[in-house]
């Protein structure tokens, strides 16, 4: 009898070991929080090697803002633009994620940086952001790479901007889209549940 409670308790202090083994697997993903000037939804972007991962997050999602005390807003109500950690906390603990990054992008000045007319991308539809993305990935150049904090206020590094720089240069890249799904009560997006789905073409 002895020896089987000392058995027992070994493998009840095993548990919480395998179980902190599993969620410290390391993630070599890069993950940006990307926001555009009138765009009215959020892209999270997680990157590795040859492939991208897209999660769209309403800019009308309900949820508690850290910096206000946990006190419930939409995203698009709240000015973060002093406190981008803020907005990070917020998704990440609502959400569980795991944003590292926060990036927002002056999509005009980026333009016309590039000789791009901006009356092409209407800042509304993922589509038409895409199609933009492209004309923005043909024009990429290192100068730009050494410019870009005059096209987007962020915390990312500048190492980590040339990695971006060398990924988003490639010729194939791998790009998934998810949405979340969400209930709306008065003109609010309360996710149903914090579970991205693969978005399907033509939705």
């Amino acid at each position: 009898m002895k020896k089987i409670i000392i058995i027992g308790i070994g493998l009840l202090l095993c548990i919480p070991i395998y179980s902190q083994s599993v969620q410290a697997k390391k993630d070599d993903s890069i993950h940006i929080l990307i926001q555009i000037e009138e765009a009215k939804d959020l892209y999270l972007l997680s990157i590795k090697d040859n492939t991208m991962k897209v999660q769209i997050i309403s800019g009308k999602m309900y949820l508690p803002i850290s910096c206000l005390n946990n006190d419930p807003s939409t995203i698009n109500s709240v000015d973060f633009s002093n406190s981008y950690d803020c907005m990070i906390n917020s998704l990440n603990k609502s959400l569980h994620l795991n944003i590292q990054y926060y990036a927002n992008v002056k999509m005009k000045k980026l333009l016309k940086r590039l000789d791009l007319n901006k009356n092409t991308y209407d800042y509304k539809t993922l589509d038409s952001l895409c199609e933009t993305g492209k004309k923005i990935k043909d024009k990429l150049s290192l100068s730009l790479v050494i410019d870009y904090q005059k096209y987007i206020d962020t915390n990312i590094d500048f190492e980590t901007i040339y990695n971006l720089y060398k990924f988003f240069t490639k010729e194939k890249i791998s790009i998934k889209y998810y949405t979340l799904s969400y209930f709306v009560i008065n003109g609010k997006d309360i996710p149903m549940s914090t579970t991205f789905h693969l978005k399907k073409k033509g939705k």
